[in-house]
Order: C-alpha cells, then sequence, then structure tokens
C-alpha cells in the first residue's frame, strides 16, 4: 500500500503500492461502473503498460487517446474527449482516469466535470510536474485563443495516484520543469525547503519523494485557506504573471515552445528582480534566487523583449481592469499577494531576465 496524504481535497497516495491501491479501488467501488483512461500519445507508451500491470484482471476500461502537447490543451480536445465518452455509454456513475502529465490531467478533469454535468476523477500524474502542482487543488481547464487556461472550472479528483517510477520516462526538459514548482512551492513558504533544494546539483528518489511530499503539503494548505482562489491561494501565482506570458508567447511564436515549468522558472527570475523594487526583497537573497535558477535553466534561449510579453501579461485572469497582479516576495520562504507595480518597473524586470540569459556569467 502507498503512503496516504490525508490532509488535503482528495486522497493522495503515493509510492510503490500507488498503483495496486488504485486497481483495489476500482474493483471496490467501481466494479459495475465504466471505467475510461485518458493518455495522450507518449503516455500511451510508455505509462499505459506499466499501469496495466497492477490492475486486476476483471477491470474493464475504455481507452482515449490525445496527442501529446501543450497545444492540444484545446476544445477541439475536449470535444474529440465528450464524443468518444458519449459513444461508450458514459453515465453519472463512471470514472475517468488521467493518465499522465499537466495537459491530460487539466484536460481530464475539465471533461468529467463538464460531461453530465460531472462525473468522478482521478488522477494518476505521470510528470513531476503534474505530481507536485498539476494534479492536485481541483483547477481544470484548457487554453483558449492563445491564453493560457482561460476556460476551466474548480473540480478536484476523487483521488491522486502518485507512482515515482514514471519519472524514469521523462526527458531531462520535463524533469526539470517539475523542478520549478518544487523551488516556487519552497520560496513562497518554507526557507528550509529552498535552502536543501538550491543546494542539490542532483536529485536521487528519495530527495524527490520528499520534495513531492513537501511540494503537495504546501499547495494543499493554501487550497484550503482558499480553495476558489479569490485571495490567500494567489500565493501559489509567483513566477506565473510573466511565466504565463513567456509560455503563451513561445507557444505562438516558435515550433520549440517553453515547457510551462522552464517558462516558470524564467517568470520567478523576473519576479524576484520586481520584488526587489516593489516587496523590499532583500538584494543577496534575490541574487540567490536569480543565480540558482538561471544556473539550472542556463539552456534556454530567452530573448523576448518586454513589449513582446506585456500584451500576455496584460490579459493574466489574476488581473482586474487589465493592471497586472502579481504575486512577489518580500524575503524567501514569505509571500505578498495582489501586488501592482508601473509598466515601467515590469519592462526592468524582464530586460533584466533577457541580459541574464543573453549574456550568462560562466
Amino acid at each position: 500500500m502507498g503512503a496516504v496524504l490525508s490532509n488535503t481535497f482528495s486522497e493522495v497516495h503515493i509510492g510503490e503500492g500507488a498503483l495496486a491501491d488504485l486497481s483495489n479501488l476500482l474493483c471496490e467501488e467501481f466494479s459495475a461502473s465504466k471505467k475510461f483512461i485518458l493518455v495522450d500519445s507518449n503516455t500511451r507508451k510508455h505509462c499505459l503498460p506499466v499501469l496495466l500491470k497492477f490492475f486486476h484482471e476483471s477491470i474493464n476500461y475504455e481507452l482515449i487517446e490525445i496527442a501529446a502537447g501543450e497545444e492540444h490543451k484545446s476544445l477541439v480536445s475536449c470535444e474529440k474527449i465528450w464524443k468518444a465518452l458519449t459513444a461508450g455509454e458514459i453515465d453519472k456513475h463512471s470514472v475517468i482516469i488521467s493518465l499522465g502529465g499537466g495537459m491530460i490531467g487539466d484536460l481530464g478533469g475539465f471533461s468529467a466535470a463538464t460531461i453530465l454535468r460531472g462525473v468522478k476523477h482521478i488522477q494518476v500524474p505521470t510528470s513531476l510536474l503534474a505530481m507536485v502542482d498539476a494534479s492536485a487543488g481541483g483547477k481544470t481547464g484548457i487554453n483558449l485563443s492563445g491564453l493560457k487556461n482561460q476556460v476551466g472550472t474548480f473540480s478536484h479528483p476523487l483521488a491522486i495516484y502518485i507512482y515515482q517510477p514514471f519519472l524514469n520516462t521523462l526527458p531531462e526538459r520535463d524533469f526539470n520543469s517539475g523542478l520549478a514548482e518544487i523551488a516556487k512551492h519552497a520560496l513562497i513558504a518554507d526557507a528550509e525547503l529552498w535552502e536543501s533544494f538550491r543546494k542539490k546539483k542532483t536529485f536521487d528518489d528519495e530527495d524527490i519523494r520528499q520534495f513531492v511530499l513537501r511540494s503537495i503539503e504546501i499547495k494543499s494548505g493554501f487550497v484550503a485557506m482558499d480553495e476558489k482562489d479569490l485571495r490567500e491561494r494567489h500565493a501559489l501565482n509567483f513566477g506565473h504573471t510573466i511565466g504565463h506570458a513567456i509560455e503563451a508567447f513561445s507557444l505562438a511564436k516558435y515550433e520549440l515552445a517553453f515547457l510551462h515549468g522552464e517558462a516558470v522558472a524564467v517568470g520567478m527570475i523576473a519576479e524576484s528582480y520586481l520584488s526587489e523594487i516593489v516587496s523590499g526583497l532583500p538584494t543577496h537573497e534575490a541574487e540567490e534566487i536569480v543565480n540558482c535558477l538561471a544556473s539550472r535553466y542556463h539552456y534556454l534561449n530567452f530573448d523576448f523583449e518586454p513589449t513582446q510579453l506585456m500584451p500576455y501579461i496584460k490579459h493574466d485572469k489574476k488581473n482586474k481592469n487589465s493592471i497586472p497582479d502579481f504575486t512577489l516576495l518580500p524575503s524567501i520562504g514569505s509571500v505578498k499577494i495582489n501586488q501592482h507595480t508601473s509598466e515601467e518597473n515590469i519592462e526592468i524586470a524582464i530586460r533584466k531576465t533577457r541580459n541574464l540569459f543573453l549574456n550568462p556569467v560562466v
């Protein structure tokens, strides 16, 4: 049996026994129900065979496959899923299992929340980013008109099953993408976790297990205070106002787009510079953050101009009356939400970040 976290909206199973736990749940509570597994082209190849090894032979399911990639987190993909569910005669007793990273989790959660006005949904995250962030918290959504998560719902999964060996299938960039969300959780809420994170050059299995557990605890704490993201939960947006702009712009303009966590990492660098100006982050702490993240994500080609990102920043869903809303750091391990500043300061922070990547310190 996997370890179980019960201090969240969704029961979280983590460990070698997590997938066996899922099999037991399906046999005990959904034996007579229709079961649908949502995958993308990558997780069908690399992760589905692993999952099925743990399934009891009596478990029947229908498979729905979506093409891999953030560009497929769309209304078109949702319609494909809804039609497949309808053809499979889904009913209110059915369950949808999302086997994949953040894109599949968001799509599966949104599809489950909207088909028949809501059916049960289970998350089986296969990427580090999904394990530490996307699978928990109840946010589902799709992109629209080039804007991240423009359409979505709040709908918590019934349970989350985290099987760490799935991470062995990840390319290095995808692994690094997940590390960015761990860094974010540390920076906003746990200075000791940040100190541990920044000193690591490599991560073994136990390191990752502990970082995943602590990240889920931190996120769950903010979600418990503010489920619908009206105030306290805004703390989780550090790095995301500029990060989402980077991700959306790169997705629209470049064949090889930034991954979500990569964009957030660059966003955290820019928003650390902004934190110096706006929220009083000490210069030595800002430098510590910038140096750590720049070193880990040095391979990124961040050469975007502030004028290219500002339209996306102004359309961020957290804004009010098109005024950019930031979550910033007064110190490592603490956070200030609903921070506002001039467009000039935002451009200064982006330009400093751009110069950092164009002229790296060797």
